[in-house]
């Protein structure tokens, strides 16, 4: 009976055994049989994507030859295709662009922030329906051969200029370092067309075209992109500023588009300790995805910061602010910022050709995008919205301050834009204060004014008082980048620093470019030279260049004294 029972035993155990290696194997079986079933199916979602790229590739390549053989009339392969293309990239965000072997300048200038030209900026002339010298840059082969503002483009190497648009004239203006061609213009007031040979010359945008100190110790830069090589200039602008004493900066982001996002890491490591973490970027591809962190001993930790940004203020540009914000290192100035949260890359096609892809979103120290418009969700129409605030999400700062994603960066002091009055609108649209300010000269003796060219309408605004420095960033000149504010403070301290002197003859005008033939009346000469500064003239001569603004009159006396002219009247 005993050994009866052990033999059940056993057999009992055994079958147990024997059901778990079954339930085992079924369960690997099952595993196997579902691994199969998923590959199977990955396969075919990957093998189904392949089809339909290849098919509609296919399509389009039969679109185009039978286009090609049988439309009416003859079509132009490179027009009709370079159209396809762009309509095909515009569809995902302005950002993914292509630029065949013919357009790698204008993506050369926006990467490096230089390019082969003439050194001007031009403007269109609604009037004449051509686009004219706005800027001549000073020292630029532009303003070296004799351009002025004002001069209408008439025709490049014999080509008539009629019926073209600025981006078309400023593609035939720009070329290869080192060729040459021939510009002929009209000048008002000349009858005659006149003619240039212009050898073009690599030109260097301003990266940084003003920076000075304040009053109160204030230092201000002024930035205007970060492409090229802003990170090397803005130190060299910031440890000047601290040679000359200054306890805190102000740092003007405004109307800057962004550029290389190294750079705005570079930039805000001058003033954040090493190792903080301030973009993380998140793209489809491994390679899309990165960590940025300051790298070096910051410059100064302590100095007090504000940062002024606008409704243009963007991408690398919204880096820096957001970072500085986010970090509480800073205090963010002005309006609401643009929202371009997206990066950037290029990548090389066949024939020269390159395409600048959007390959992943940015997210600075908080955690947030600022990405302000969600292209990927489009309204049946095809447009797009920015994210309602109702949708976006609460972060904190280092701090604990509570700032927001999908929206750009939103200032820590909101600056309401002042609206412009309607008759500057006209003033502007009619050229009146391009005209006006660019061919104004006032001629001073003993602090009164012994003539002047300006326009009438220019001069009357001046003269009222009319205008505020909040406005100064709206009514300007093309041609020297200075406003009417700017000519009334300039006029307010030649006369109050030279009014006493006796026998001597001040001449102030407003641009560089009209030249100093027109001042020969004038003992010395105060010339603006665009982007903040001046030069000083002694009769026709020039004898300091790009000087300061904020220091240009007390170098004016300086130079009066210095060359002995220097009597007060009695």
């Amino acid at each position: 009976m005993g050994g009866d029972k052990e033999r059940n035993n056993i057999i009992i155990k055994e079958l147990i055994h024997m059901k778990r290696l079954l339930t085992m194997r079924w369960a690997v079986a099952l595993l196997l049989v579902l691994g199969i079933a998923l590959t199977c199916l990955s396969f075919k979602g990957s093998d189904d994507r392949t089809f339909q790229m290849a098919k509609n590739l296919d399509i389009f390549n039969s679109i185009v030859k039978e286009l090609d053989l049988f439309y009416v009339d003859t079509i132009d392969p490179n027009k009709t295709i370079r159209e396809g293309i762009e309509a095909m990239l515009y569809s995902l965000d302005p950002y993914t662009n292509y630029f065949p072997e013919e357009d790698q300048s204008e993506l050369e200038q926006m990467l490096k922030n230089s390019y082969g030209g003439i050194g001007s900026i031009i403007t269109w002339n609604p009037k004449l329906k051509r686009s004219m010298i706005s800027e001549p840059y000073e020292g630029m082969p532009a303003a070296e051969v004799g351009l002025k503002a004002g001069d209408i483009l008439m025709s490049i190497d014999g080509k008539d200029l009629a019926g073209k648009n600025n981006q078309e004239v400023s593609e035939m203006l720009r070329g290869q370092v080192g060729t040459d061609f021939k510009l002929k213009v009209k000048r008002p007031g000349t009858e005659k067309e006149l003619e240039f040979d212009i050898v073009r010359r690599s030109i260097q945008l301003p990266i940084i075209p003003y920076y000075t100190v304040l009053e109160n110790q204030i230092g201000y830069i002024n930035l205007s992109t970060f492409s090229g090589d802003p990170s090397k200039e803005f130190k060299q602008a910031f440890l000047d500023l601290k040679k000359q004493g200054i306890k805190s900066l102000v740092i003007d982001l405004r109307n800057n588009g962004g550029g290389l996002l190294d750079e705005a890491v570079e930039i805000a490591n001058f003033f954040l300790p090493r190792g903080e973490t301030l973009v993380t970027t998140k793209g489809k591809i491994k390679q899309a995805s990165n960590t940025y962190k300051t790298l070096r001993e910051p410059l100064d930790l302590d100095i007090p910061l504000a940062v002024l940004v606008n409704s243009v203020t963007a991408s690398s540009s919204e880096i820096l602010a957001g970072s500085l914000q986010d970090l509480d290192r800073a205090v963010i100035v002005g309006t609401r910022t643009y929202g371009k949260g997206l990066v950037q890359t290029t990548r090389p096609l066949p024939y020269g050709a390159t395409m600048k892809i959007t390959t992943s979103k940015y997210y600075i120290p908080s955690g947030r995008c600022v990405q302000a418009i969600d292209y990927a969700h489009r309204n049946e129409d095809g447009s797009v919205g920015r994210i309602p605030d109702s949708l976006t999400t609460v972060f904190h700062t280092a701090a604990g301050r509570e700032v927001r994603d999908g929206g750009g960066v939103t200032p820590d002091i909101v600056v309401k834009q002042e609206k412009l009055p309607n008759i500057l609108f006209y003033l502007v649209n009619d050229n009146l204060i391009f005209d006006g300010l660019c061919d104004g000269i006032f001629l001073f003796n003993q602090g009164k004014i012994e003539a002047r060219t300006l326009d009438a309408t220019a001069f009357g605004i001046l003269q009222a008082g009319r205008v505020r420095t909040s406005k100064t960033e709206y009514i300007s000149c093309p041609g020297c980048g200075r406003t009417l504010y700017d000519l009334q403070s300039t006029i307010a301290r030649i006369k109050a620093a030279t009014s006493h002197l006796k026998g001597l003859k001040i001449g102030i005008m407003g641009c560089i470019v009209n030249g100093p033939g027109e001042m020969a009346d004038a003992d010395y000469g105060y010339v603006g030279a665009g982007r903040g500064k001046v030069s000083l003239y002694k009769k026709k001569e020039c004898i300091e260049k790009n000087i300061p603004e904020a220091e240009a009159v007390d170098k004016l006396i300086e130079l009066i004294k210095a060359n002995g002219d220097y009597t007060e009247a009695q």
